[in-house]
C-alpha cells in the first residue's frame, strides 16, 4: 500500500520556488490551525494530526513533495528529488547528503537517497541546507525538544502500541557534531536512521526516547523544555540576525511566539508586581506599633531642655502625635476632596469641547469618542495615583517621626523610604496597566476602521488627561503649600521670633498639609503626565513606521511598526523600570552596605537608589533591545521618509536620556547643596544684608541653566541623528525610565518634613529634631535632583510632543521667516513670563491673607493662652489656591487652541517652539535659584558661618528673607512651567487635525495639509501589529 507524504519545507531562499513569509508576518495575519499531513504506514493507514504552532495562510506556500514509501516502491527512486535537485543546482553549498540504515521494525533498508522518515516513526527531521555554529545548533535542538513535547506519538509499525509504551518515538535533533558534519541522527526504542557519515558522533543531541512508559506530553519534559528555550532564546535571536537559516519555519515562528509571549509578559506582570509592591509596603508601614521608646531614649528625652513646658509628658507623647497627624490627614483630605471635584467638573466639561470639534469638524465621532475615554482614564489613574501616594504620606509622616523618637534613625529612614515607595510604585504601575487596558479596548472597539495611526493618536487622550490633573495638582497645590509656607514665615519667624513648624503658630498645619498636596500629589501628578505624554509620542511615531507594503524575505527590512516588540518597545522600558525598581529596593534595603545607622550616610543611601537603578536599567534597556527588537528596520523619519535603521539606533536614545537625567540631577545638587561652593557664597553675602544674598542667587539660578541645557543639547542632537523624533521621545522615556524611583526619593522628603513637624509640635524635643532633620536635609538634596529630572524630562517630552504634533498636522518644517510662524515664536517665549507672573502673583494674594488672619490670632494665642485655629488658615489656603489658579490654568489650556483654530498649524508650531525655548530656561533658573536660597539659610541655621551668624542673627534673617523670595520660585512656579510646557504640546497634538481644517487666518492649511498625512489614508492595524495589547492584558 502506498500514501502520500507531504512533508512541509520552506525553502525561503530559492528562488525558483514560493517565498514563505517570516514569523512576523505570518502572525500579521489571523492564525489559523494547520492541517499537517504525516504517513504512517501501519497496515496501509494514513493518519493525520493537526498542530496550531505554525498558522501559515493561504497566500503563502509550502512546498509539497509527494513521496510514495510502500515496500515496493523503496526498491525504486521513491522520493521525488527534483526539487533538491533543483536547489543543489542553485546553491554552492551542498546540500548534505542523506543515508537510511536498517530500522529494527521492518528490517527494509535503502541507500543512497534524499532524507525520509524512518517507516513507522511519528518523528520529523528537521534538516538544514546549511552547516551552522554549535551555539547555533544547540538552540535548535533545544526548540525541536519544545516541539517534541506539543507532538503525538502513534501507534508503531511493530504491534500496535499505544502512545506512551516503549515503541513510542520521537523528534530527532540535530547534534553539534552532525551538522559539523552533514550529519543527522535519529534514535528511538524500536530504531534508528542515520543521515551523513558524522551520525556516530550525535548521541549528545540524540532524541528524547520515551522507552519507560512516559507520556509525549509530559508537563515534566514540557516544562524542563520551555526553560531551556527560554534560556537560550537570546542565543537564538542572535545568530537569526546573522542572517542563519538553519531551522525549519517552525524555529522562526515559535520564536516569534515565544518573543511575543515575552514581550506581553514583560509589559503586563511588572506593573502587577509594582502594586503588589506598594500594598505590601503598605502593610509594612501600617503595621509599626506606636509605643513608647526604650528606656535609654526615654532619659534622653525627658531630659531634654528643649521640650516645652506643660505641651506634654512621655505618657501623653504619642496621643499628641496622632493628634496632629489627623489634623494633616485632615486638612490633606479636605483640599483634595475639593480639587479634585473641580478637576472632575472640568474634565467632563472638556470631553463634551474634544467631541465636539471630532464628531462636527472632522466627522470623526469614533475617534472623538475614543479621545475622551482615554483622556478620562488618564485623568482618572492620575487623581487615584495622587490620592493613594498622599494617604501614604500622611500614614507614613507619623510612623517617621515616631520611629526616630523611639528606635532611631535606622528605623526613621526605613519608614521614610518605604512610604515613597507606595507612591512610586503605584503610580508607574497604574500608570502602564492602564494604558495597556485602553490599548486593548481601542484595539476591539476598532477605532476609526482599525487605523493603527490613530488608534495612537486616539491614545493622546490618556496623557493629556494626566497632564490636566498635573495642571491643577502642580498650580493648585503650589499655590495653597507656599502660601501657607510664606504666611508661616513672616508672621511667626519674622514678625514674633518662632521657630519653624512652632505649634502655636496657626499657620503650620496648613504649611505641612501643603507638602504633601503639592509635592506629594502634585509631583506625582506631573510625572505622571510625562510618562504618559513621552509614551503616547513615542508610539504616534512609531505607528507611521508601519509598512503596509512590507514582503517577508524582501529586500527591505520591516518597518518598526510591523514588529510586535518594536511597536510596544515605550511601553516596555518602562515597564521594565517597574522590575529595576524592584531589584533597586531589594539591594538598598537589604544589604548591610547600603544600611543607615548614622545621620551622615542617610545622603549617601538616598544617592546610591538614583546610580543603582540607572546602571540597572542601563543594562535592562541593552537586553531588551538586543533580545526583542529587529536587527534592522525601517523608520519613518521627520519629512515622512522610511530609512534603515538598527537596534543599536533605538538603545543609545535611551541610554542618553537616562545618563543625561542623571548628570543634570547632580548639576542641579552641585548648585543648590550647602555642601557645595555656590550656596555657601550666598550665605557669606547675607552677612552683608538681604539683597546681596538674593542678587548672587539670581546670577546662581541663570548659570545653573549652562550644563543642563548644554546636556540636553547633546542628547537631542544625538538621539535625532539616530532615529529622528521616535530617538527623542526614547530619549525622555529613558530618563523616565527610572521613574519608580524618582517618585520614591521625592515623596521621601515631604514625608521626612513632615515627620519633623510633627516632632516640633508634639514637642519630641532637639535629640528627635535633630534625626527629623537630618532625614529633611537629604530630602531636600534628592528634591533638587528631582526637580532636575522632572524639567529635563519635561523638555525631552514637549520636543517629542512637538514632532508627533508635526506628524499629525503635517508640518513638515518650521520656517522663522514666515510671519505666522514668527508671531507665534514670540507669543511662545512671552508665555512662560506671563504663566510665572500670575502663579507668583498668586501665592503672593493667599500668602497676604494668610499673615491678615495669623497675626489676628498670634495676641491671642500669646498673651491670652488660647489654641490656635488651624482650620481657618487651612480654609484661606484651600479657597485661594483654587480660586488663584484659574486663570493660569486657562491660558494654557486655551492659549495653543485659540492659536490654531485662528492661525492655523504653523502659527501653532511656532508657538510650540517659543514655550519650549523660554520655558525650560526659566525653570531651571527659577527652580535652582529658590533651592540655593533654601539651603543658604539651612546652612546659616546649622551654625555654617560660626556662632556670631548662626540660628536669629542678622545674616539668619537675610537667609529668611531670601528663602521667603524663592519659595514660589522653587515650588510654585518654576515646577509649574512643566505643565505649561507640557500641557500646550499635548493639547496640540490632540487637536492637531483639528486646526488642520480651520486655521481661519492661516493660508498654509490648505497646502500640503491633512492630505498628506491624513490617518484614514493608514492601513488598518494587522493582528501582529495588534497583538500587542491583546497578550500584554491577558496577566492583568
Amino acid at each position: 500500500m502506498s500514501g502520500p507524504l507531504r512533508p512541509l519545507l520552506q525553502p525561503t531562499d530559492f528562488d525558483n520556488y514560493p517565498r514563505v513569509n517570516n514569523s512576523a508576518a505570518l502572525l500579521s495575519k489571523t492564525p489559523q490551525t494547520v492541517k499537517r499531513e504525516s504517513s504512517f504506514l501501519q497496515n496501509g493507514r494514513k493518519e493525520e494530526e493537526n498542530s496550531s504552532l505554525s498558522p501559515p495562510q493561504t497566500d503563502y506556500n509550502y512546498v509539497e513533495i509527494e513521496a510514495d514509501l510502500t515496500p515496493s516502491a523503496r526498491t525504486s527512486h521513491d522520493i521525488e528529488t527534483a526539487p533538491f535537485n533543483s536547489i543543489r543546482s542553485q546553491h554552492s553549498t551542498p546540500y548534505p547528503s542523506f543515508q537510511r540504515t536498517t530500522s529494527t521494525t521492518t528490517g527494509a533498508t535503502t541507500a543512497g537517497r534524499d532524507p525520509t522518515i524512518t517507516e513507522g516513526s511519528s518523528s520529523i527531521c528537521i534538516f538544514s541546507y546549511q552547516r551552522t555554529s554549535v551555539i547555533s545548533t544547540i538552540a535548535e535542538s533545544v526548540y525541536a525538544m519544545v516541539l517534541s513535547s506539543f507532538s503525538t506519538s502513534t501507534r508503531g509499525a511493530a504491534g500496535g502500541t499505544s502512545p506512551t509504551s516503549a515503541a513510542a518515538t520521537r523528534v530527532g535533533l540535530l547534534s553539534s557534531a552532525a551538522v559539523a558534519t552533514g550529519a543527522v541522527n535519529t534514535s528511538s526504542s524500536t530504531g534508528s536512521y542515520n543521515c551523513g557519515p558524522g551520525a556516530a558522533r550525535s548521541s549528545f543531541f540524540s532524541c528524547c526516547n520515551l522507552a519507560g512508559g512516559v507520556s509525549p506530553n509530559s508537563p515534566k519534559q514540557l516544562f524542563v523544555s520551555l526553560v531551556a528555550v527560554s534560556l537560550l532564546f537570546f542565543l537564538v535571536s542572535v545568530y537569526h540576525r546573522k542572517g542563519s537559516t538553519t531551522i525549519g519555519s517552525y524555529l522562526s515562528q515559535v520564536s516569534t511566539m515565544t518573543a511575543e509571549v515575552a514581550v506581553s509578559l514583560l509589559l503586563s506582570v511588572p506593573p502587577v508586581l509594582g502594586i503588589f509592591w506598594a500594598v505590601l509596603q503598605t502593610k509594612w508601614v501600617h503595621d509599626v506599633e506606636l509605643k513608647e521608646p526604650a528606656e535609654e531614649l526615654k532619659q534622653i528625652t525627658s531630659g531634654d531642655a528643649s521640650i516645652q513646658p506643660g505641651l506634654i509628658k512621655n505618657s501623653q507623647t504619642v496621643g499628641k502625635m496622632q493628634e496632629i497627624a489627623n489634623a494633616i490627614a485632615k486638612g490633606a483630605d479636605a483640599f483634595l476632596r475639593i480639587q479634585y471635584a473641580w478637576i472632575m467638573a472640568f474634565c467632563l466639561a472638556f470631553s463634551v469641547v474634544i467631541y465636539e470639534f471630532f464628531s462636527h469638524i472632522l466627522s470623526k465621532p469614533s475617534l472623538g469618542a475614543a479621545t475622551v475615554l482615554a483622556f478620562l482614564l488618564g485623568a482618572l489613574t492620575s487623581i487615584l495615583s495622587g490620592y493613594i501616594g498622599m494617604k501614604a504620606a500622611v500614614m507614613c509622616n507619623l510612623k517617621t517621626a515616631h520611629q526616630c523618637w523611639a528606635e532611631g534613625i535606622e528605623a526613621g529612614y526605613a519608614v521614610a523610604v518605604r512610604g515613597g515607595s507606595i507612591l512610586g510604585f503605584a503610580l508607574v504601575s497604574l500608570g502602564i496597566g492602564v494604558m495597556l487596558v485602553v490599548i486593548k479596548i481601542f484595539e476591539l472597539w476598532q477605532v476609526d476602521n482599525g487605523s493603527i495611526l490613530s488608534l495612537y493618536e486616539a491614545l493622546a487622550g490618556f496623557g493629556l488627561g494626566g497632564s490636566a490633573v498635573a495642571l491643577f495638582g502642580r498650580v493648585g497645590g503650589g499655590i495653597y503649600t507656599k502660601a501657607a509656607d510664606v504666611g508661616a514665615d513672616l508672621s511667626g519667624k519674622n514678625e514674633w521670633g518662632m521657630d519653624e513648624d512652632d505649634p502655636r503658630n496657626p499657620a503650620c498645619i496648613a504649611d505641612n498639609v501643603g507638602d504633601n498636596v503639592g509635592d506629594i500629589a502634585g509631583m506625582g501628578a506631573d510625572l505622571f503626565g510625562s510618562f504618559a505624554e513621552a509614551t503616547c509620542a513615542a508610539m504616534i511615531i512609531a505607528a507611521k513606521s508601519f509598512d503596509a507594503a512590507y514582503v517577508a524575505n524582501g529586500p527591505s527590512p520591516p518597518g518598526l511598526a510591523n514588529s510586535y516588540a518594536g511597536l510596544n518597545f515605550p511601553i516596555l522600558i518602562s515597564s521594565l523600570g517597574v522590575l529595576v525598581g524592584l531589584a533597586t529596593m531589594g539591594i538598598v534595603l537589604y544589604m548591610p552596605y547600603f544600611a543607615v545607622r548614622n545621620t551622615a550616610q542617610i545622603e549617601g543611601a538616598l544617592k546610591a537608589i538614583l546610580i543603582v537603578s540607572t546602571v540597572l536599567e542601563s543594562v535592562a534597556a541593552t537586553v531588551a533591545a538586543y533580545v526583542f527588537l529587529p536587527s534592522e528596520f525601517r523608520l519613518a523619519m521627520d519629512d515622512g521618509t522610511m530609512v534603515v535603521r538598527g537596534t543599536l539606533d533605538l538603545l543609545i536614545p535611551i541610554i542618553l536620556g537616562l545618563w543625561g537625567g542623571l548628570i543634570i540631577g547632580i548639576v542641579t545638587e552641585y548648585y543648590t547643596s550647602h555642601s557645595y561652593r555656590p550656596v555657601r557664597e550666598i550665605s557669606e553675602t547675607q552677612q552683608v544684608s538681604a539683597a546681596t544674598g538674593i542678587i548672587y542667587g539670581l546670577a546662581l539660578g541663570y548659570l545653573s541653566c549652562i550644563i543642563p541645557i548644554l546636556v540636553l543639547v547633546l542628547t537631542v542632537l544625538v538621539s535625532h541623528n539616530h532615529a529622528g523624533m521616535y530617538g527623542v521621545a526614547l530619549a525622555a522615556l529613558g530618563m523616565l525610565s527610572t521613574l519608580t524611583l524618582g517618585l520614591t526619593i521625592d515623596a521621601y522628603g515631604p514625608i521626612s518634613d513632615n515627620a519633623g513637624g510633627i516632632a516640633e509640635m508634639s514637642g519630641l524635643g532637639a535629640s528627635t529634631r535633630e534625626l527629623t532633620d537630618a532625614l529633611d536635609a537629604a530630602g531636600n538634596t534628592t528634591a533638587a535632583i528631582g526637580k532636575g529630572f522632572a524639567i529635563g524630562s519635561a523638555a525631552l517630552v514637549s520636543l517629542a510632543l512637538f514632532g508627533a504634533f508635526k506628524v499629525r498636522a503635517g508640518v513638515q518644517t518650521v520656517d522663522v521667516s514666515d510671519p505666522l510662524v514668527w508671531s507665534g515664536l514670540l507669543v511662545g517665549a512671552m508665555l512662560p513670563y506671563a504663566f510665572s507672573a500670575m502663579t507668583m502673583k498668586s501665592v503672593g494674594v493667599a500668602a497676604q491673607d494668610m499673615v491678615n488672619e495669623c497675626m489676628r490670632q498670634f495676641p491671642l494665642i500669646v498673651d491670652e493662652g488660647r489654641e490656635p485655629d488651624y482650620d481657618t488658615c487651612i480654609k484661606i489656603s484651600t479657597e485661594a489656591s483654587l480660586r488663584e489658579m484659574i486663570l493660569p490654568g486657562a491660558l494654557v489650556i486655551f492659549t495653543p487652541i485659540f492659536t490654531g483654530l485662528v492661525f492655523g498649524k504653523e502659527c501653532v508650531a511656532g508657538l510650540l517652539s517659543g514655550i519650549l525655548v523660554s520655558g525650560v530656561q526659566l525653570a531651571i533658573s527659577m527652580s535652582n535659584t529658590g533651592g540655593a536660597w533654601d539651603n543658604a539659610k539651612k546652612y546659616i541655621e546649622k551654625g555654617g558661618l560660626g556662632p556670631e551668624s548662626s540660628k536669629g542673627s542678622k545674616a539668619h534673617q537675610n537667609a529668611v528673607t531670601g528663602d521667603t523670595v524663592g519659595d514660589p520660585l522653587k515650588d510654585t512656579s518654576g515646577p509649574s512651567l512643566n505643565i505649561l510646557v507640557k500641557l500646550s504640546a499635548i493639547i496640540s497634538l490632540v487637536f492637531a487635525e483639528v486646526f488642520i481644517s480651520t486655521g481661519w487666518l492661516a493660508t498654509s492649511n490648505a497646502v500640503g495639509g491633512a492630505a498628506a498625512v491624513s490617518p484614514t489614508s493608514q492601513p488598518a492595524v494587522p493582528n501582529a501589529a495588534m497583538k500587542a495589547s491583546s497578550l500584554a492584558v491577558k496577566s492583568l
